[in-house]
């Protein structure tokens, strides 16, 4: 649901075997990324004016073309608003009005599933595992009727069946089959028509089906390797079939994610219960007042800026000007992140009361300007998963660059036929892969001999500027695939004509600057951080 074209979107294992070694080498953040020199005040108070400057002027131009052109834009896609606001809001993004729909169900679930799991977990913990399952079942028959939920079982009979046959082949033969009956439209709409006549019942049965497919690849893989690996510490019976439905069907993170890897899952949710520290609590409730902050701001926001309803008016959006194609972009950016902050977080909450500790919620994108943090750093369930199920096994780094070369693109291949396969996403999938490769190869030129002893006669703060500069290539890049991901190709392909071509050189100057001191104000984010998002 994160897309036109696609309605739906989507701790490492501790174990010493070589696949979990590579994945976690290539889940530390390099630190020298991070840690550039600092600049000199006079020149870090420039930058952060000049780029806040620009995202406050962005902002204004967005209120000030939503309602200059508000008659202009589909009636339908907006909704009455906020009564103390009154203004009419922006409802065209499908995905967020689809959750924002359901949210009082949800919540309520959730909570109920949470102070039944404590009691149980006291009380009588063996039960909890059970209590979990049947309360979801129940939770999802009660939403969506019985036919979806025996639809989803049989998708996970199938797979741990494949498991069975401790052969990676056939568990990826069979994922693959059942992906592709999801998104080949003919099939999924043969199928669905014996489920439910809801539209909004079978948007949810698709969602949930996909990402019920990660875990269930997540297990089905684990199970494989569990018996090539004599130093493994999970008994054999940690892969029963009963566990892979607790885990695929534990609610908190069942119907948005982030994505845990079944071993660690595992061993978080059988741990012995204990008492909550003061510390704990008190991050517990900041994480729930965050969240809350966050829904309100984006909610109220939706009332003043129309962005995604102008994407979605051709004419409209043909006749604004470059400045209001930049702050529209950067909107679309961030409005897309701040979902997943909420659904995400919302899910992390609930979770972490049952001691588990999914992947933390996504970084901020304006502090992203490189392909691979965007990838390590956004979606991090997801990015794990590729990394220890497609990238390592295909060799990753050990297996020299035409492995890890294909090993990253079946990575990237994977996640785009799981959003879809959409023809027109392919500008978003292969701008990716080659932004990751190309950075790839770019740091290991700037390690060499030469480039070296050429910056040995630059200053530290010469060398962080014209590394900024370069990121000013990556970070375009990174914006317009992203943008073709979420609003489709026309529109980038017009944004991508007006500046660069058409605006060349004065627009496509003034483009890249902007994005300079935002990678500057990036750095020094990351220098405060320690690389520690």
């Amino acid at each position: 649901m994160a897309t036109t074209h696609n309605r739906f979107k989507n701790k490492d294992p501790t174990s010493d075997t070589p696949e979990t070694k590579e994945s976690s080498r290539m889940n530390e953040p390099k630190i020298k990324q991070f840690h550039y020199v600092s600049l000199s005040l006079v020149e870090t108070i420039l930058n952060w004016v000049i780029w806040l400057g620009t995202v406050a002027y962005m902002m204004y131009i967005l209120v000030v073309v939503s309602n200059k052109h508000k008659d202009e834009l589909y009636p339908e896609d907006f909704s009455k608003g906020w009564k103390i606001i009154g203004r009419e809001k922006d409802s065209s993004d499908m995905e967020w009005e689809f959750w924002s729909s359901l949210k009082l169900e949800f919540v309520s679930s959730l909570a109920i599933h949470s102070i039944g799991g404590f009691i149980i977990s006291y009380y009588i913990p063996k039960f909890k595992a059970l209590f979990y399952l049947v309360y979801t079942l129940v939770f999802l028959v009660y939403l969506l009727g019985i036919l979806p939920v025996v639809y989803m079982l049989v998708h996970l009979c199938i797979m741990y069946l494949a498991s069975l046959s401790q052969s990676v082949l056939a568990v990826w033969g069979v994922a693959l089959s059942i992906l592709a009956s999801l998104q080949m439209d003919d099939i999924r709409h043969w199928q669905y028509k014996y489920l439910t006549n809801d539209s909004q019942h079978r948007d949810l049965t698709l969602f949930i089906s996909l990402m019920s497919l990660l875990r269930s690849i997540s297990f089905c893989l684990d199970h494989c390797s569990h018996k090539k690996n004599t130093e493994e510490k999970e008994p054999a019976s940690s892969y029963s079939f009963f566990n892979l439905l607790s885990y695929n069907f534990y609610l908190p993170l069942f119907n948005n994610g982030p994505v845990m890897m079944f071993d660690t899952f595992y061993k978080e949710f059988y741990q012995p219960p204990r008492p909550f520290t003061k510390e704990e609590i008190l991050s517990l409730i900041w994480d729930s007042l965050r969240t809350l902050w966050w829904y309100i701001c984006f909610e109220v926001y939706l009332h003043y800026v129309y962005s995604s309803a102008i994407v979605h008016e051709p004419p409209v959006f043909m006749d604004l000007s470059n400045w209001s194609l930049a702050a529209l972009f950067y909107s679309q950016l961030h409005i897309f992140l701040t979902k997943y902050v909420v659904l995400y977080q919302l899910s992390r909450i609930f979770a972490r009361l049952d001691r588990l500790d999914p992947p933390q919620i996504p970084r901020c994108v304006s502090s992203l300007y490189t392909f691979t943090d965007m990838w390590r750093y956004f979606d991090r369930g997801l990015n794990i998963w590729m990394k220890r199920y497609i990238y390592v096994p295909m060799g990753g780094s050990r297996k020299g660059v035409f492995r890890q070369l294909l090993g990253s693109f079946l990575a990237f291949g994977f996640v785009w036929a799981w959003h879809g396969g959409n023809p027109d996403t392919l500008w978003w999938f292969m701008p990716n892969w080659l932004g990751v490769a190309v950075e790839g190869f770019a740091e290991n030129i700037a390690m060499s001999p030469l480039v070296m002893r050429v910056e040995e006669h630059l200053s530290l703060r010469m060398r962080r500027r014209i590394r900024a500069a370069l990121c000013t290539v990556t970070l375009s890049g990174l914006i317009l695939s992203n943008m073709v991901f979420l609003i489709g190709p026309r529109p980038v392909t017009i944004f991508v004509r007006r500046v660069f071509y058409q605006g060349f050189p004065s627009s496509s100057l003034v483009c890249l600057t902007c994005l300079y001191f935002s990678i500057q104000t990036s750095i020094d984010l990351n220098n405060y951080k320690g690389g520690q998002w």
